[in-house]
């Protein structure tokens, strides 16, 4: 996964390093990113102080 001022996290293939065309969208730019150890949940935080909790596997929220 990648961040950016863009405001969005991008997907990528580890092993090829080909985006795999999953990205979610945000509303303010991503300050932090942190993936669990099994790799299966992202939790990022945005400049505005929003965490969320998403799932690696189809890019879907979590948690709030």
């Amino acid at each position: 996964m990648t961040s950016g001022r863009d405001q969005e996290v991008r997907f990528w293939d580890s092993q090829s390093g080909v985006a795999t065309g999953m990205v979610i969208r945000f509303d303010a730019f991503v300050s932090a990113l942190a993936l669990s150890q099994d790799g299966a949940r992202l939790v990022t935080v945005t400049d505005d102080g929003e965490a969320q909790v998403w799932d690696t596997a189809d890019g879907v929220s979590l948690a709030p």
